[in-house]
């Protein structure tokens, strides 16, 4: 059942949704006519991040749980659900405390770069491409443990050509060579390492 609007761009929609047992969810939602190409797989006709999505089962990284297609006003969508999170962002964290203790922001450094290294070793390689302080969760159901989220822009490795759109990237957090096309593990790796920065200084 879906319960409120989260957010909504051109041609996807985020809700947050129960089950019948009131268990919450991340119910993302594709409206296939109006999306750009290169976001859909043109041999299976499946979005990419719902492919991309569904390989991912790690501690670290926000839990896929189910996909589909449903129809609607605006004819077949396809969508996928998470795990909704219920916890902290890291930038609610940073906003609210400043610059956090060293073992704390080495913790959660390490924790972020064991789900990119999943993500880095998987056949084919994925790479997150937008990690920042807003797309980490610090899940209260386990104490804190850091959860990479958001994964709109989650893809392999590309140069030049990618198929997730980059105009809202943040500069503050994106490697210099992401603007000139190179996306790769190093770039989330640069990421994280900025991320880390902003924990021990609180800018």
């Amino acid at each position: 059942t879906i319960q409120s609007l989260i957010k909504e761009n051109s041609y996807t929609e985020t809700y947050r949704a129960e089950d019948e047992d009131h268990h919450p969810f991340f119910f993302k939602l594709f409206v296939t006519k109006r999306m750009p190409e290169k976001l859909v797989n043109s041999e299976t006709g499946n979005v990419y991040e719902i492919e991309y999505c569904q390989k991912l089962n790690h501690r670290n990284i926000i839990s896929y749980v189910d996909s589909g297609v449903i129809e609607t006003e605006e004819g077949a969508c396809q969508y996928y659900l998470t795990n909704y999170f219920s916890g902290e962002l890291l930038c609610e964290r940073i906003q609210r405390q400043g610059k956090l203790p060293t073992d704390e922001a080495l913790n959660i450094y390490r924790e972020v770069l064991n789900g990119l290294q999943y993500m880095h070793d998987l056949n084919p390689s994925l790479s997150h491409n937008d990690l920042t302080p807003r797309n980490i969760m610090l899940a209260a159901a386990t104490g804190g443990t850091p959860e990479i989220i958001d994964l709109g822009h989650v893809s392999p490795p590309c140069n030049g050509t990618t198929d997730f759109d980059t105009s809202d990237l943040d500069v503050i957090y994106s490697a210099n060579e992401t603007y000139i096309g190179p996306f790769d593990a190093q770039s989330d790796i640069f990421s994280a390492t900025a991320i880390l920065y902003t924990m021990l200084t609180g800018q």
